[in-house]
């Protein structure tokens, strides 16, 4: 996650709006409002195209945003501060690793307050945020009639009915198609179903589970993408992912496919690059590019070089101290 503050909408009346495509993930995480993000791609620079698309609005303190990815990413960060965000799936998305989750599009995600986002998005990504305010959150409990947990026992993911959630995506597509004070209602709205929705489905354990029946290849990509969250991941190899998946070789190289267009082996090398380039643009002057790559496991320079070249657009030495020399 990165360590200095973003923009942040107003807390109070209409804040600006945010509509646009992106050619590279670094200029949208500096440029998406409320949220602190650090996006890494895990495929190569796209060379058509936009690698995303967003759309933000702030109304009375909730703020909303769309977003559809053409990459897959390997997403860290955290969302706006002192509120309560929901996350909607679009209806083509299968499924997303998310906070140790495997989770399919019929489950609503609540992140805690406070929470990282974290997840392993595919390469055709599209979601729906709504983050309300925790005072709201507590009216909106307390006019229901319906207790609000204490935040350690909040359930992270529910799964509404199919109808409501149907409901709901139609609601927050037509949202940014509104004016200002038509989408400040329909903000409320959409808060206050959300909310209640999520309040309902805290009494039973099952809510807190994603549901369904994850086939091999999914449960063995989430206990791949599990493993990898250890400190020792990069000494993992597609051999050892294979054994802690518990599938052959093959079905293991259908699954990351299916999920993120690339093999095992191409998906830790996108990895140790994004690191890489984190390293790199949070590196001290007397660091070298040389010494950083080294220490992800990059031992041949040019090879490196054209590898990151290849992945980002740019030189490695172009990333080096960026975040410093902003003065972020």
């Amino acid at each position: 996650m990165r360590h200095h503050p973003s923009p942040r909408f107003p807390q109070a009346g209409v804040g600006p709006t945010l509509r646009a495509d992106f050619d590279d993930l670094e200029h949208l995480c500096a440029t998406v409002r409320g949220w602190d993000l650090e996006f890494r791609p895990l495929a190569v620079r796209a060379s058509r195209g936009k690698v995303a698309h967003i759309v933000q609005h702030a109304h009375g303190g909730i703020v909303s945003s769309y977003a559809r990815f053409r990459v897959s990413i390997d997403q860290l960060g955290a969302p706006p501060a002192d509120t309560l965000t929901f996350a909607v799936l679009g209806p083509g998305v299968r499924r997303l690793w998310w906070r140790g989750r495997d989770l399919d599009q019929a489950t609503v995600m609540a992140f805690p307050v406070g929470g990282d986002l974290r997840s392993v998005s595919g390469s055709d990504f599209e979601v729906h945020t709504l983050s309300v305010p925790q005072m709201l959150v507590q009216r909106l409990a307390e006019q229901a009639g319906l207790p609000l947990p204490p935040t350690r026992r909040r359930a992270e993911t529910f799964r509404p009915p199919a109808r409501l959630l149907a409901a709901l995506r139609r609601q927050l597509l037509c949202l940014h198609q509104l004016d200002s004070d038509g989408a400040a209602t329909e903000s409320v709205c959409i808060a206050e179903t959300l909310v209640l929705a999520w309040l309902q489905a805290q009494s039973g354990e099952a809510a807190r589970q994603p549901g369904g029946t994850a086939r091999q290849r999914d449960r063995a990509v989430q206990a791949c993408l599990s493993r990898l969250e250890h400190p020792d991941w990069m000494e993992l190899s597609p051999a050892a992912l294979c054994q802690v998946g518990g599938v052959a070789e093959r079905t293991l190289q259908y699954a990351f496919r299916e999920r993120f267009d690339l093999t095992p082996a191409a998906f830790l090398k996108a990895r140790r690059l994004g690191a890489v380039r984190a390293a790199l643009r949070r590196a001290e002057p007397e660091q070298s590019v040389a010494d950083i790559a080294a220490r992800f496991g990059f031992w041949h320079t040019g090879q490196f070089a054209a590898d990151y070249r290849r992945a980002f657009g740019e030189a490695p030495s172009s990333a080096l101290g960026r975040i410093d020399s902003r003065g972020s």
